[in-house]
């Protein structure tokens, strides 16, 4: 299962723009798209009803793998 997870600090959202307008631009992108929008409760509910769905972890290269 592909997600993408933006994560926003309320005070920097609220620096910015008052009426955090880029989240909302951030969405209206993603639907455009045709991307699944769903909140993280909804996608570990679809991954516990459906555990094929996971992938590994990524390896990353690390100091030592590298």
């Amino acid at each position: 299962m592909l997600t993408y997870s933006p994560c926003f600090h309320p005070w920097s959202v609220y620096r910015v723009d008052q009426g955090a307008a880029q989240i909302d631009l951030l969405l209206q992108h993603a639907r455009r798209a045709g991307l699944a929008l769903a909140s993280c409760n909804e996608v570990y509910r679809r991954l516990v009803a459906k555990p094929q769905l996971a992938h590994p972890a990524p390896k990353f290269p690390t100091a030592a793998t590298a």
